[in-house]
């Protein structure tokens, strides 16, 4: 059970239990700094303290920064593993282990009940999209994975990539037709049936039936050529050339089965994790976590990305450790359990799967190859930063700031012609953009409309008057505009009494006539704005984080007017409530994909039943066919 109450004092460690379980480390302020597990709670912690130094740059720090020291006692260390997990995910402590996902993943769609089917990126996988016809490709966790994939495609393959209303409308062939890479179905006379084969060799290369793939693609240039169809077998014999030529650098010979190789490496509390995927006998993908305060020793950082990663993760047949492991059964377990509890609809988790930390042969040679990536990304990020620190040094000497702009928070309203204004506020740390602190306002007050100060106003009040003790305040406060925008700004943190803030307006660089004017710095109590060089590190930050902001805002607020002129489109027709047109917004993404929508697609949506799906169906063909 746990102790509260126990104040940290090396003399009180002997009341800590000789059980498994979870210790919570806690600063003066009582916010936990870390959370480990143990065997032993008593002999962990008072490892801590021991006469022998250790060498952490976390443990040398509690001295001046650790308070109170809780537990919580377990049945196994199985069950500490998993209660670490938890607790990381919960209060997300500095010194722990925290991967940051990214929540937006990408899927590939192809719906085959069409006439002329295409492949379309989309960001989520809907209720909509739950019908026979319907195939889906993911998730992909970046778009640039995607876009790799996606250009494949259409490099390999002549398949449309046009919108259905350009594919209706079209009355020549499009450049893509130009450069061999679709058929032109929209115009052209292109038999369906080779369409469709094209649709299916696609689908068999996004399938990894590479093999089988080329088999047919063989077969078919074969049979062309008996016909005498030349060109037809030429395309064909060209395409199987481009796919082996894709498929070559990635083969990797003597592995027998899917593997994730994990590279591993540590610089003080600083830590680099790369993980290597091998797929159907080559190298599909790898990612990268860049661990930063981590107070654990290497086992400890280790068991606790592995809970986290696999915890969201497919699991291969086989896990390659960086190194030697006590406890491999131990954490083996806690994933499985993990998994059983949080995966309830993803791929099941096969029992059959490994943790290997003394691999062999081609595996060894590829744990190598993570672990030097391991390092590599570890000096490129150091890199990264030490440019990013003398950018930030630089901006500081140029606006003769207080203080280094560690935290920096730039502010821009969007609007076009007084509709649907909104705010955005975007952070950057370090010189890096920190998107978990992005946050939009809309405008709430419809009298300040037309107002750029007054709309500033609110955005910037509604930030920094509902604010608690967790909230942390920038080092630099940018408002998009000049002179007006920052007086603005100063009132706002003046009326609040929030001090020792800097603050700055950046106007943008336009052209007025056959004179460009450049980026120009408003500074608090000086006349004459200052030139930010164009190529400057502080020109760079500035500017990214203004068009950074823009873009945030400007997308925010079509996402709004394309919500509104979605409503309206829904409002002429008969029985289709408030509620029940929210609905359909959350599982479609705009008014054409519910234009297109089948029946069987339309009941898929909460609320909706057949006499409802039917009005809807009916209501856009008819308008269309008016149209028409």
């Amino acid at each position: 059970m746990s102790d509260p109450n126990i104040l940290f004092d090396p003399q009180s460690l002997d009341r800590f239990p000789q059980t498994p379980g979870v210790y919570l480390m806690k600063d003066h302020q009582q916010k936990i700094i870390y959370i480990g597990k143990a065997i032993h709670l008593k002999n962990r912690v008072k490892q801590y303290f021991a006469q022998t130094p250790d060498p952490r740059p976390f443990v040398s720090l509690l001295p001046e920064i650790l308070s109170q020291i809780d537990f919580i006692s377990t049945q196994s260390e199985k069950e500490a593993l998993i209660l670490e997990r938890t607790l990381i995910l919960k209060h997300k402590p500095k010194y722990n282990v925290l991967l940051k996902y990214n929540d937006r993943q990408f899927f590939l769609k192809i719906d085959l009940s069409q006439i002329w089917p295409k492949f379309e990126i989309i960001h989520k996988v809907t209720k909509a999209d739950e019908i026979s016809s319907i195939k889906i490709f993911g998730p992909y966790l970046s778009f640039r994975d995607l876009n790799a994939v996606y250009q494949q495609i259409e490099r390999y393959f002549q398949i449309r990539n046009c919108t259905d209303l350009i594919f209706k409308n079209r009355t020549t062939p499009c450049l893509q037709y130009q450069i061999k890479r679709c058929s032109a179905p929209c115009v052209l006379k292109v038999d369906r049936e080779i369409y469709l084969g094209e649709i299916q060799s696609a689908i068999d290369f996004l399938e990894g039936k590479t093999v089988q793939l080329i088999n047919q693609l063989e077969q078919k240039m074969l049979h062309a050529s008996m016909q005498q169809a030349y060109e037809l077998a030429i395309f064909y014999r060209d395409q199987i050339i481009a796919i082996q030529r894709a498929l070559e650098p990635q083969q990797v010979s003597g592995y027998q089965e899917d593997c994730d190789s994990i590279g591993f490496y540590r610089d003080g509390d600083h830590v680099q994790v790369v993980v290597l995927e091998i797929r159907n006998g080559k190298l599909s993908h790898s990612e990268h976590f860049d661990l930063s305060h981590q107070g654990g020793d290497d086992d400890e950082v280790l068991a606790s990305f592995l809970c986290q990663y696999y915890g969201k993760k497919s699991i291969p047949a086989r896990i390659d450790l960086p190194f030697k492991v006590e406890n491999k059964n131990e954490i083996k377990d806690s994933i499985l359990d993990i998994r059983s509890q949080e995966d309830q609809i993803t791929t099941k988790v096969t029992q059959s799967f490994k943790l290997v930390d003394q691999p062999k042969d081609q595996y060894l040679q590829l744990r190598s190859i993570a672990q030097q990536n391991a390092q590599e990304r570890y000096l490129q990020v150091q890199q990264n930063l030490k440019v990013r620190n003398q950018a930030l040094l630089s901006l500081k000497q140029l606006l003769k700031l207080r203080q280094i702009p560690l935290r920096i928070e730039c502010y821009d309203i969007s609007l076009i012609q007084g509709d649907s204004p909104v705010g955005s506020q975007v952070v950057f740390h370090e010189g890096k953009a920190l998107k978990s602190a992005y946050r939009i306002r809309y405008i709430e007050d419809t009298r300040e409309q037309n107002d750029d100060f007054a709309m500033m106003r609110e955005v910037l009040m509604r930030r920094f008057s509902h604010r608690d003790e967790h909230d942390l305040l920038p080092d630099l406060l940018v408002v998009d505009g000049g002179k007006g925008q920052l007086n603005v700004a100063v009132a706002v943190l003046s009326d609040l009494g929030i001090q020792g803030i800097d603050i700055v307006g950046l106007a943008k660089a336009r052209t007025q006539g056959d004179q460009k004017t450049q980026e120009r710095v408003f500074l608090v109590n000086q006349r004459d704005p200052i030139v930010l060089k164009e190529g400057s590190p502080a020109y760079r930050i500035m500017t990214q984080a203004r068009d950074e902001a823009h873009r945030f805002a400007l997308n925010a607020h079509r996402r709004l007017r394309s919500k509104k002129r979605l409503t309206s489109d829904l409002d002429g027709i008969r029985g289709l409530a408030k509620v029940k047109k929210t609905a359909l917004l959350q599982v479609f993404e705009n008014i054409e994909a519910i234009k297109s929508a089948k029946i069987e697609a339309l009941l898929k949506v909460e609320g909706i039943d057949l006499a409802l799906a039917t009005r809807i169906f009916d209501y856009f063909n008819q308008n269309s066919s008016m149209q028409d």
